[in-house]
């Protein structure tokens, strides 16, 4: 880390980034002596990243970002928090020590650590590991040891601890993002048995693709899922694992977050097939479309949520994110819309809606919404909406936002 990135003229210039012409920075000579300005480029396209996940850090002067890549896999703050609340919840007794063994730049370890007397957090990278101790001793968990070492070393030499964290990079060499827990660097199959050896409760943030299942089969003392979204978009993925218990019975838990409201927490038992056939109803009969988060499709959640409320019924077998109503229902997340017409798909229907503002929602078709929107020369709005539906006759459904 470059010691100059956090002296008091090169801060304020960071911080105000946002009226910088960047690409005129590029070429200019060095805005400060010892920070090229390739440097100061990163951190102000970094704090901007960041704003949104760590409003609470880029308050702050002196923290020190690292690349674009490290910033996109962090957790947010809001996320992190969620993390320290189940941990304290699922730990019982006294919180002595625990190991955050992929710390990155701390997010996560700036939150779990204050639940401990002695917490580690464990980076390989020697930059982000430089990163890690100055924005921990800035944040003043000034508890907290910081090790340069992989995962593996780190977790055979260490004494058993309470809990154990990790975020496995799920990106080879090359960038792309892989599924299976034998690509995750570490490999979660050889890290396994070490993990469940060290500590009395294990959690693990993997990729939102993996199907729950599959988590469930090959991690044999799973106890909890929890599918964790901000502002009803899913960002993470987290196992919990506890040494003691077999994963005979998991929990699955839908935490939606909210930067500015409280959390809405949805918890049932994880079931990993669920094959029973929803009721259907008659498009004649709906007025309103319940457009689900993610994270239910995700998990599945389509069949509780329909046994739970009965007024809430399947409009097609083959789009299970949308579900229909003749009332308005409000009692979980997701987005209202009220139905103002129902036509057959055709190409002469859809120029009737050319010129006009419409947001596009294609489902069960090839075409993607930017393409309908060119040929159609159709505009965006955030309140209307055209459902673009290949159900065998297809359908197309205008219909109004009533929520957010």
């Amino acid at each position: 880390m470059n010691p100059r990135l956090i002296a008091d003229d090169v801060q304020d210039y960071i911080h105000q980034g946002a009226a910088v012409d960047l690409d005129a920075l590029s070429f200019q000579p060095s805005m400060f002596e010892g920070v090229p300005n390739a440097e100061l480029i990163e951190q102000i396209q970094a704090l901007s990243k960041a704003k949104k996940k760590l409003p609470n850090w880029t308050v702050r002067k002196g923290i020190v970002y690292p690349p674009k890549r490290a910033i996109e896999q962090s957790s947010s703050q809001f996320t992190a928090a969620y993390k320290a609340e189940v941990c304290q919840q699922l730990l019982s007794g006294r919180l002595q020590s625990a190991i955050d063994l992929t710390a990155g730049f701390g997010v996560d370890s700036a939150a779990l650590s204050n639940l401990f007397d002695t917490f580690v957090s464990v980076e390989c990278d020697p930059h982000l590991n430089a990163l890690l101790n100055h924005n921990l001793k800035l944040l003043q968990r000034t508890h907290v040891q910081v090790e340069a070492s992989t995962a593996e070393e780190f977790l055979e030499r260490t004494p058993a601890v309470d809990f154990i964290y990790l975020d496995p990079d799920r990106r080879d060499r090359t960038g792309t993002r892989r599924i299976g827990f034998e690509h995750y660097a570490p490999n979660l199959f050889e890290l396994y048995e070490s993990l469940i050896s060290k500590a009395r409760l294990v959690a693990i943030k993997v990729s939102p693709m993996i199907d729950l299942s599959y988590s469930q089969k090959y991690l044999p003392h799973l106890v909890r899922i929890d599918l964790v979204s901000l502002e009803n978009e899913l960002k993470e993925l987290l196992l919990w694992l506890d040494p003691l218990k077999a994963s005979t019975e998991v929990t699955l838990v839908h935490a939606f977050l909210y930067r500015d409201q409280e959390k809405q927490l949805f918890t049932s038992a994880f079931e990993s097939t669920q094959n029973k056939p929803l009721p259907l109803l008659s498009l004649d009969g709906a007025r309103y479309i319940i457009d689900l988060p993610s994270a239910f499709i995700k998990s599945r959640y389509t069949e509780k949520l329909i046994k739970d409320h009965p007024g809430l019924h399947i409009g097609f077998a083959s789009t299970p994110s949308l579900l229909f109503s003749r009332e308005p229902v409000t009692t979980f997340p997701s987005r209202l819309l009220k139905i103002e017409e129902v036509l057959p798909y055709s190409k002469q229907n859809l120029k009737r809606f050319s010129r006009e503002a419409f947001s596009i929602q294609v489902k069960n078709q090839k075409q993607r919404p930017e393409e309908v929107r060119k040929r159609y020369n159709i505009k965006e709005s955030p309140d209307h909406f055209l459902f673009l539906i290949d159900s065998k006759p297809g359908v197309i459904i205008r219909a109004t936002k009533v929520n957010n």
